[in-house]
């Protein structure tokens, strides 16, 4: 019973890009960003500031789908509203670091990692 769910998981996990459906992704994005429901708000702003809009985190498979997915998203049209960070072991302390600054203005910030990152 188990070794078929190690299976599923095994084969999800290895799956070739090509079963990743970036259009699926990137409308589940937009529609997260444009919410305006205080579950995708970081409250813990101070109460003197409008609360900011609460990262988005992604995970992919590897730098590759990583590099794919951030060039989709940019060509979307709420890309200039977005900083865009990638997230995986390949990158220097100092840019792993970027993930857990807060962006400028009302910037949304959009992670997309591996999930070892």
């Amino acid at each position: 019973k188990h070794k078929g769910r190690a299976k599923v998981l095994k084969d999800i996990i290895s799956a070739p890009c090509e079963w990743i459906d970036f259009d699926l992704i990137l409308k589940i994005v937009e529609h997260i960003d444009l919410k305006e429901d205080p579950y995708f708000m970081d409250t813990l702003s101070p109460s003197s500031e409008p609360p900011v809009k609460g990262a988005i985190l992604v995970f992919m498979p590897g730098m590759f789908e990583i590099r794919q997915l951030i060039s989709k998203l940019r060509l979307l049209r709420n890309a200039r509203n977005w900083v865009l960070l990638p997230l995986h072991s390949t990158l220097s302390p100092q840019e792993q670091q970027k993930v857990f600054e807060r962006p400028p203005g009302q910037k949304r910030k959009i992670i997309v990692c591996t999930n070892i990152a």
